[in-house]
């Protein structure tokens, strides 16, 4: 295999840990976003996207985010937790699709971050993770 910098892949394990905490920080803000500081936004969001209750959503999605941010953080269950977040990214680019309105960020975006969710369900945990050590 021809590689200009051969000398890194000996940390090839560094991606997954890089993109595991960028993915992680970034469903910490958005579950908190859902579940304390604009809560009924995004209730009233799942009520128009046709997820009734929307206060249940709100909830159920705001806590999964928040939860499975701090776990990807710390690398734990990290497989389980992105395909979580692939499911819930998947659902926002069919959403942003069916009514464009109902989300600020473009579907470019969702796409994105679906790939590296998907990523880190293929890549693993890498390092500094508890799941390095399973």
């Amino acid at each position: 295999m021809l590689s200009i910098f051969p000398d890194l892949l000996t940390y090839h394990l560094l991606a997954p840990f890089i993109i595991r905490l960028m993915l992680g920080f970034i469903f910490v803000n958005a579950g908190y976003i859902k579940l304390w500081s604009g809560h009924k936004e995004k209730i009233d969001f799942f009520n128009k996207a046709g997820l009734r209750p929307g206060v249940f959503y709100a909830w159920f999605i705001g806590a999964l985010e928040f939860i499975g941010g701090i776990f990807l953080i710390v690398g734990f269950l990290t497989q389980p937790v992105a395909l979580a977040f692939s499911l819930i990214l998947a659902g926002a680019v069919i959403i942003k699709t069916r009514n464009p309105e109902l989300l600020p960020e473009s579907r470019a975006l969702y796409v994105i971050l679906t790939l590296i969710s998907l990523s880190l369900l293929f890549s693993g945990a890498g390092f500094f993770a508890i799941d390095y050590s399973l």
